[in-house]
């Protein structure tokens, strides 16, 4: 699963380690969390290949990624996963830009979304 910002300064990777401790002890097996936040689009596919050989093996893997204004190459990444996780902080994340989020990776690739804390605030973000 992609967890994919709706908007530009918001980081996913805290948001992954998360998820990921939460999956470790609701299954009791591990899931990887790759970091794909800073993949440029000449490495997409080897990137895409990398995650799917874990999967294959019978590994969970969550994917951080970059907003798609920050990152283009996080639309196709999003889009070779199983599905999505929308990822928007309160107070923050302007409803546009959530949307053009949704439009750009396509609607139905996601799962739902989860709403953070505001990481201007001071606080940790989730």
């Amino acid at each position: 699963m992609a967890i994919v910002p709706g908007d530009t300064g918001l980081s996913t990777l805290e948001l992954g380690q998360a998820l990921v401790d939460v999956g470790w002890q609701h299954r009791g097996l591990p899931i990887g969390l790759a970091d794909l936040r800073n993949v440029t689009l000449p490495y997409i596919d080897s990137v895409i290949d990398e995650v799917r050989s874990h999967i294959y093996s019978g590994e969970r893997v969550l994917i951080a990624l970059r907003s798609v204004f920050e990152n283009p190459a996080s639309v196709p990444i999003a889009q070779a996963a199983d599905g999505a996780l929308l990822c928007i902080s309160l107070g923050s994340t302007k409803i546009a830009g959530a949307e053009e989020t949704l439009e750009q990776v396509g609607k139905g690739r996601f799962f739902g979304s989860i709403v953070v804390r505001s990481a201007h605030a001071g606080t940790s973000p989730v």
